[in-house]
């Protein structure tokens, strides 16, 4: 079944596309995406010590512009879900947690029409190696590292998607439906920001059945596309960057991460 615009020429699946996801959103059929996993830009460039370019991308937009632009594209997004559809953000809170990107973006997505699945904290490891004292042994305005973020999960009219094959194993339903995740963060010569392949692979399979269409709107080096092939679901992913077009059309067909 072709998951675009009838019409058209069919997307193909399992590769990333050079498309700004705002326009990506509108080449596909409408009700046709079981699962969006995704991680957006945390608009950090911005941040004293954290700047970060994606590429062609500044990661940077004055606080309002950044989070009217996050719900454009989930309002795309929310067209091309099915009812039943999941969407799963993986975020970050901004200046050590004085802007709760999580809940500002939760929000905004309960008036686009999504309902409030649960929300995942993940732990990602050691946070002795990271120091944000701010008035350093004083009350005065001490900071807070954050060695946590978020996922948060929604869905699109009904909660339930019913029955089918599953391939969970019992030991994966009874760990990851516990709300805190406990594994590293991962770094790489491919992406300033990558999120490491746990992450999508277990919301993937504890969110679909296989044959599911998996939709990651910012892939950068197509993580989320690695794990949809190790897990034989499908998958479409867009970025703007050719450059990290060309590493996750890569990486999905070697089924590697560098």
């Amino acid at each position: 079944m072709s998951v675009i615009k009838e019409g058209e020429n069919q997307m193909k699946e399992m590769r990333v596309y050079c498309r700004d996801c705002l326009d990506g959103f509108g080449e596909l059929r409408s009700s046709s995406v079981d699962l969006i996993v995704t991680s957006p830009p945390y608009n950090n460039a911005a941040e004293k010590y954290n700047p970060i370019k994606y590429g062609s991308y500044y990661d940077y937009k004055p606080t309002r512009e950044y989070f009217d632009w996050l719900r454009c594209v989930f309002q795309k997004a929310f067209l091309v879900l099915k009812d039943g559809g999941r969407l799963a953000i993986n975020i970050g809170s901004k200046k050590n947690g004085a802007i709760p990107s999580h809940a500002i973006l939760g929000e905004m997505l309960t008036e686009v029409g999504y309902s409030f699945y649960t929300t995942i904290i993940w732990m990602k490891g050691n946070s002795s190696r990271n120091s944000s004292f701010g008035s350093y042994l004083s009350p005065s305005c001490p900071s807070f590292v954050t060695s946590h973020e978020y996922v948060i999960i929604l869905h699109k009219g009904k909660r339930s998607i019913g029955k089918g094959q599953t391939d969970l194993t019992k030991n994966e339903f009874v760990e990851w439906t516990r709300g805190v995740w406990t594994f590293p963060g991962v770094h790489s010569e491919e992406h300033p920001a990558p999120f490491p392949i746990t992450l999508p692979y277990r919301l993937i399979k504890l969110l679909t059945y296989p044959g599911a269409l998996v939709v990651d709107p910012f892939a950068g080096r197509a993580t989320t596309g690695v794990a949809a092939k190790m897990l034989n679901r499908r998958f479409i992913g867009f970025d703007i960057d050719g450059s990290y077009v060309r590493i996750g059309n890569r990486n999905i067909r070697t089924g590697e991460l560098k």
